[in-house]
Parts: C-alpha cells; sequence; structure tokens
C-alpha cells in the first residue's frame, strides 16, 4: 500500500515546505509520469513542440534534469546521424548514439542549448517563465566574470540543474540556496576543482621535498622542474633563486 511507504510517512510526520510554484510542478509531473508513454506519444503530435531530442523530453516531464550536449547535438544533426529507435509498447521513440556528437564548451554553445532547453521546458510547466529568467541570468553572470573559465561555469550549472532536480523542493531561481555549489566549483580551492593545480602541487611538494638543495641543479644538470624534484632548487652557498656558480662569479 503506498500509505506505508516510508517517505510518504515521512512527509506526513515532517511535511516539505513547497512554494506555489513547486507544487504546480509536484502535480504535473505526477500526471505526466502516471502514464509517461502516453504522455510522450500526445506530446509528439503537438504542433507547437518545439525543436528538441526525443531522448531528453522523458527527463523534461519526469522533472529530471537534462543533458545539454545531448540537445546541443541535436540542434546540429542530420539525417545521416547514426540513430536508433526503440519501441515501448505502440510508442517508437528515437535516440542519438549513446555519446553525444557535440560537448558544450563555452558560453556561447550553452545559451544555444539553454535556450533550446528553456523552451522545452516551458512547453510542458508554462509557469516556470519566471524561474527560468532569473537562473539564465545567473548564470550568464559568470561567464561573463570568468571570460577564461567558462568550463568551471558549466560544471556548474551542471551540478546545480542535477541538484535541484534531486532534492525536488528548491526552485532554480533560489539561487542563495546554491552557495556551496558556487564554492566548490568557481574557487580555485573548490572540492569540485580538484585537478592536480599548481597550488596543490605546491603543498604537495612542501610536504615531500628535501631540506637539501639541490647539486645538479646548481650544476645546471638537473633534468627536473622545480615542482617536480626532491631537492630545492636554491643557490647551495646563499640559499637564493640562482645557481651557485653565478653566485660565485658576482663575488
Amino acid at each position: 500500500m503506498e500509505s506505508l511507504y516510508a517517505w510518504k510517512i515521512q512527509e506526513e510526520i515532517v511535511p516539505t515546505a513547497l512554494s506555489a510554484n513547486l507544487k504546480c510542478t509536484r502535480s504535473m509531473v505526477q500526471n505526466y509520469t502516471a502514464d509517461l508513454k502516453h504522455a510522450l506519444w500526445s506530446l509528439q503530435s503537438a504542433r507547437s513542440l518545439p525543436p528538441f531530442p526525443k531522448s531528453e523530453w522523458k527527463h523534461i516531464l519526469s522533472g529530471m534534469a537534462v543533458n545539454l550536449d545531448t540537445i546541443f547535438s541535436g540542434l546540429f544533426s542530420t539525417l545521416s546521424n547514426d540513430k536508433t529507435t526503440t519501441s515501448v509498447g505502440d510508442f517508437d521513440l528515437s535516440v542519438s548514439g549513446s555519446k553525444p556528437s557535440k560537448v558544450v564548451q563555452t558560453h556561447g554553445d550553452w545559451t544555444i542549448a539553454w535556450t533550446s532547453t528553456s523552451a522545452a521546458i516551458l512547453c510542458a510547466f508554462p509557469h516556470h517563465a519566471f524561474e527560468l529568467q532569473q537562473y539564465s541570468e545567473y548564470i550568464l553572470q559568470f561567464f561573463g566574470a570568468l571570460p577564461y573559465l567558462h568550463s568551471k561555469v558549466i560544471n556548474l550549472d551542471k551540478v546545480i540543474r542535477c541538484y535541484t532536480g534531486e532534492v525536488k523542493h528548491i526552485e532554480l531561481s533560489k539561487v542563495g540556496r546554491f552557495q556551496h555549489l558556487k564554492a566548490q566549483y568557481l574557487q580555485e580551492d573548490g572540492a569540485g576543482n580538484r585537478t592536480g593545480t599548481h597550488k596543490e602541487k605546491e603543498i604537495n611538494k612542501s610536504n615531500q621535498c628535501s631540506n637539501e638543495v639541490c647539486r645538479q641543479w646548481n650544476n645546471g644538470v638537473c633534468n627536473q622542474k622545480a615542482l617536480e624534484c626532491h631537492y630545492r632548487h636554491l643557490c647551495a652557498i646563499y640559499c637564493g633563486n640562482h645557481l651557485s656558480m653565478e653566485c660565485m662569479k658576482k663575488d
């Protein structure tokens, strides 16, 4: 019995406060997913259907995050692209290959994919207009502020959309709820950016490096960089940032 589901009992004891917008979304998702096959069939016959990969419509109707790479690839697909068709009852669903042919890498790529995604979301959830506009402005400000770090902004967008798609009680427009994700994915020392940065190498180096100076470096024959060598690249005489033979020449 559904009334005995643990999460149903928990919701009765400690109900989660939802905005009017989220309550509407929840009701519509429940309606779509009650018979998802029929909802998809009806959707495909809609005259006002915007261009959008069929494989991602299921995520839209289920209230889940979509794959912008798949959407971006679909917008530039041709009839010769490799597609497979899967039959689900009376419904045929054509999908592209498992790996998108194009990947969102820049501000422009993201804008193209997100514009298409917003149109698809509004087709199923018209009341999301303000929420999508607010979220778009939130992400676009980071593209402007970090012109050489677009990959970090794209990763932040992915994790925010996945997060809101999972928790179900936070709207994309509630940008104040994403401060922890912003810190993880935009700050240099954030948990989402730990990919062996220069700063991390320096920290690791300080833990592993010997206090002795490198004799080979002082002789000009060390083949390793300062961050890689087990010995310190300093003058053997005065510990300056120059070779000992250069230091002797100055005497």
